[in-house]
């Protein structure tokens, strides 16, 4: 889906398909399914989380080669979503 957009960034806030990697203390993002392609994780620039309501929802922005995307994790429902992506 398109989304919204604002100034090169767009805002789908689709549900997607992720594999990561769990830790004991930590989940790291590896790759995730968008709009039937596989988009391989180079970078987490940034990881941080959030209550919406009774809900935290963990924050990674992302890079491969090109772009740079947002991935957010629903901890509740067990739901990622791709928050938002650059493009210019």
């Amino acid at each position: 889906t398109q989304g919204t957009r604002t100034m090169g960034y767009v805002f789908p806030n689709d549900s997607i398909e992720v594999l990561v990697r769990f830790t004991l203390k930590s989940m790291q993002p590896l790759a995730f399914k968008w709009n039937g392609r596989r988009v391989n994780i180079r970078a987490i620039n940034l990881r941080y989380d959030s209550m919406v309501g009774r809900e935290r929802v963990y924050h990674f922005a992302v890079s491969d080669t090109q772009t740079a995307y947002q991935l957010d994790y629903y901890s509740h429902r067990g739901q990622w979503k791709l928050g938002g992506y650059y493009v210019e």
